[in-house]
């Protein structure tokens, strides 16, 4: 991976480039095909962050084995990030494909600057990291929520968490703020708040 995009290399052996279907969305993948042999080889997941599908491509890929029978073995899948930055991990749910993993991209991404993956979130007594369920319920049973939805790789917010935090703690104790619910929303775990 760059920080702007990721190279994916999918491999299908003998694959019969006339059964490809690929799709992708703005956060998913789906990839089927079957080879000479009319197996079928068939890949859909989530994907981690967004990405732009009309800056993302495809390509068959062909074997090198045999430079007189150059057959197609596979498919390269270059996906353009909405955000620039380095993702932690391919998938949403990494464990379910991490087995039909070659190489463990996280490890392979060359020269790209690490970020600091585990920033802290905002916290503090009266503020509570909640997922984007628990904030719908909080917005719809409380007459006020006051949100930080964080990425907790973005360096650039904390200034803002600064004031977030000040302003959490200064109304402890105060009667006519005591119904204001502050809450934190890791937008990388929930991103389709």
């Amino acid at each position: 991976q760059s920080k702007e995009s990721v190279r994916l290399s999918l491999s299908i052996p003998d694959m019969d480039p006339e059964t490809l279907a690929m799709e992708l969305s703005d956060d998913h993948i789906a990839v089927s095909a079957r080879d000479v042999h009319n197996r079928s080889y068939s890949l859909s997941f989530e994907l981690r962050e967004f990405i732009d599908t009309a800056n993302s491509t495809h390509a068959l890929r062909h074997s090198d084995d045999n430079p007189l029978d150059r057959r197609c073995d596979g498919i390269n899948v270059y996906l353009r990030k909405v955000i620039a930055h380095r993702w932690d991990r391919i998938a949403q749910h990494h464990a379910a494909i991490k087995p039909l993993m070659r190489k463990d991209w996280i490890q392979d991404d060359g020269e790209l600057e690490e970020e600091k993956e585990d920033v802290d979130l905002p916290s503090g007594a009266n503020i509570k990291k909640v997922s984007s369920a628990v904030l719908d319920q909080l917005a719809a049973s409380t007459n006020m929520v006051v949100a930080a939805l964080r990425y907790p790789w973005c360096d650039k917010c904390s200034e803002k968490d600064h004031h977030f935090t000040k302003a959490a703690r200064n109304s402890v104790g105060r009667d006519h703020l005591d119904s204001v619910r502050f809450v934190v929303v890791d937008v990388r775990e929930e991103k389709h708040l």
